[in-house]
């Protein structure tokens, strides 16, 4: 992961205080999953994004990836562009909450239009109390949102500070529930009829039971269901339960009785809807969503009745026609939080694999599949691979290959095969070693980057209009600026790789701040996994000089980096005080420390010390059976990743999602 590159590499440096040299790893390794068969590996697309919750791919290769806290980045011709395509700044980011579904209008290159889900923050002074959410449609301009072009489909009725809930308006208004910190909205796909279809989870509690779950029962309610609307958010004239009002809720209802179903997808061959719901106490399920059907939670948890007090409920008792997963599978140790996959169908793929439904578990961090038969039961359910980070989104891309979104690592992959392991693609892998004057000389290393064969050639962009060869090249930057430098590595059977990161070189001349860290709090000291925990700090700074930059590093026992937070060209008079927040969503369990380091504001040149152990956190197991990604943690983020504000949505969270 490229934070714990990173911190370990500075980590004996910062030690050396008197040493002006650093080396800083940039996108360093992929993954570490473990496939079952030999032929898979994983080739790392992009990295270096912020907790990123759910991508779309345009026809034309651009990839657009949203990201937790409300901007959307988009990937293009190998890298991701600097500026966004839009940044949402109602989203309310705690939690499982977010920014957490996107989706490209088929139509895109005559309308433009590109669909966002998420939790509307009606009142920042309170992040975990009841929200809403909707989902809204932007215009596109080239690679950037036009601002005025905002359009409400779903959830034009939104909370206020003073009535922040659903329940505060009309039964029938156009709310979205969002009344737990877990499973609201979730994932937007288009059918192959050009409908836009919408999962909403019930938006209920998650640590014991909650009536607002019934809200999934409900047809005159959106949680808990899967829509099906047109374009301006209307119901769809062919929907099951349609009454010839395009405008009330059951009008725009495909299927219902899900508790969260964060992800689906259609089968592009036989347009088959296949997606997961995420389990409360017990299972995990995926379904086969037809028009109409009722999947039966909060009374039915996967293939059976649900515990905890639910079944005992006279609403369940009442209740019945209910349709039962394709698949499902028990909790472990009280774990388990379903990301429902994506098909297979490149034909690198071996026959046994291609047809089948590809798909992921949060909490255990593994990849599973399901192949049918010629009835399209399911006929065989197996692993084909662990150790995955936190993954919150499985998608068939144009070209046929299964992609998974990693919101712990932030980082975006393409699962490959050959048979043959010597076409296994390569991984570029650039650092840098910096001298801290000007003007700037900068040794590169791409010793790092890995292949299945012998990698034959490496090309630098130096960003300047100057290019080079070889795997350390030394390059000098005569001036100030960003530059970004990228790394192509080639074997000799002509596979490829990139990798894209910048070199800022700035005029350090003139007098340096003396900035320092007056106090570091939390919002917990010991939180439960998947849980979010945000921090504050207050900085000060002694001397007026140059601005200057930030760096939040979150270590776990070992020194390793868990993640990082960045915050550059601080401006502080002297004696001025400022302050900085930043969330966190911890992936493991175990003891955590925060460190603090300042630097010459886009450089890698400390300042002075860091400061270490500046705030502890403790990271337990879950003693009660809540729920995967939704009690705190993504819903698949939030269990969408949930959050991860990755809740990035943690290889041990579980099923509150």
């Amino acid at each position: 992961m490229l934070h714990a590159t990173i911190i370990t590499m500075l980590r004996p440096l910062h030690k050396l205080c008197m040493t002006v040299t650093f080396i800083v790893l940039m996108q360093s390794f992929a993954s570490a999953a473990q496939f079952n068969n030999s032929g898979f590996s994983l080739q790392r697309i992009t990295a270096g994004l912020d907790l990123p919750t759910a991508i779309a791919f345009h026809p034309d290769g651009r990839i657009f990836i949203a990201q937790k806290n409300g901007v959307v980045r988009i990937w293009q011709d190998g890298s991701l562009l600097a500026s966004p395509f839009v940044t949402i700044g109602e989203v309310n980011n705690h939690r499982d909450r977010g920014l957490i579904g996107i989706a490209i209008d088929p139509e895109f290159d005559s309308n433009r239009f590109v669909y966002l889900a998420y939790t509307y923050d009606s009142d920042p002074a309170d992040l975990s109390g009841p929200k809403t959410a909707r989902v809204v449609r932007y215009t596109a301009d080239g690679n950037t949102a036009i601002a005025s072009s905002r359009f409400v489909l779903l959830g034009t009725v939104v909370g206020t500070p003073s009535a922040p809930a659903c329940a505060d308006y009309a039964a029938d208004a156009d709310c979205i529930a969002s009344d737990s910190i877990t499973h609201t909205v979730g994932g937007l796909r288009f059918g192959p009829d050009n409908k836009l279809y919408v999962a909403i989870g019930d938006g209920a509690g998650f640590s014991g039971v909650d009536l607002n779950a019934f809200r999934a029962q409900d047809l005159d309610n959106m949680s808990g269901k899967i829509l099906r609307v047109e374009r301006d958010g209307s119901g769809v004239v062919d929907n099951p339960f349609y009454t010839g009002n395009a405008d009330q809720i059951r009008s725009k209802i495909w299927a219902y009785g899900f508790r969260n179903p964060f992800r689906f997808n259609f089968h592009p061959n036989d347009g088959r809807l296949i997606g997961g719901d995420v389990g409360w106490a017990t299972r995990e399920e995926v379904n086969l969503i037809v028009a109409g059907n009722n999947y039966g939670w909060p009374c039915r948890e996967g293939s059976a009745a649900t515990g905890g007090g639910y079944a005992e409920l006279t609403q369940c008792l009442q209740g019945g026609g209910y349709t039962d997963p394709i698949h499902d599978y028990l909790h472990v140790n009280r774990r388990g939080a379903v990301v429902g996959g994506a098909f297979a169908i490149n034909p690198a793929y071996p026959s046994w694999l291609r047809g089948s439904y590809v798909f992921a578990d949060f909490s255990f961090g593994n990849l599973q599949y399901l192949t049918f038969d010629a009835q399209g039961n399911v006929s065989v359910a197996s692993e084909l691979a662990t150790d995955l980070g936190g993954p919150v989104e499985i998608v068939t891309a144009p070209d046929g290959f299964v992609y998974y979104l990693s919101i712990s690592a932030g980082e975006l992959y393409r699962i490959n095969y050959s048979s043959d392991s010597s076409q296994t693609p390569p991984v570029a892998s650039a650092g840098y070693e910096t001298s801290n004057a000007a003007p700037l000389t900068v040794t590169f290393d791409a010793s790092d980057s890995t292949a299945g064969s012998a990698i034959t050639d490496y090309v630098w962009n130096f960003g300047d209009g100057n290019t080079g060869r070889g795997v350390t090249p030394t390059h000098t930057y005569e001036n100030t600026g960003d530059y970004p430098v990228t790394l192509t590595v080639t074997t000799a059977d002509n596979l490829s790789d990139s990798v894209t990161f910048t070199v800022t070189v700035n005029d350090n001349s003139g007098t340096d701040s003396q900035p320092f860290l007056v106090s570091l709090t939390s919002t917990e000291t010991t939180v439960v996994i998947g849980a979010q925990i945000a921090f504050q700090a207050e900085l000060g700074n002694a001397v007026d000089g140059a601005p200057f930059s930030v760096l939040f590093t979150v270590v776990d026992a070992d020194n390793q980096s868990a993640r990082e937070y960045r915050f550059d060209s601080i401006q502080l008079s002297a004696g001025a005080t400022t302050t900085y927040e930043f969330s966190w969503l911890p992936v493991n369990i175990g003891k955590y420390n925060v460190s603090v380091s300042f630097y010459r504001d886009g450089t890698n040149n400390l300042l002075q010390p860091p400061t270490e152990n500046a705030r502890e956190v403790r990271v337990v197991a879950r003693s009660t059976p809540s729920l995967a990604l939704g009690g705190g943690a993504l819903n698949p983020l939030g269990a969408f990743i949930v959050l991860i504000s990755v809740v990035v949505w943690r290889n041990s969270r579980r099923r509150s999602m």
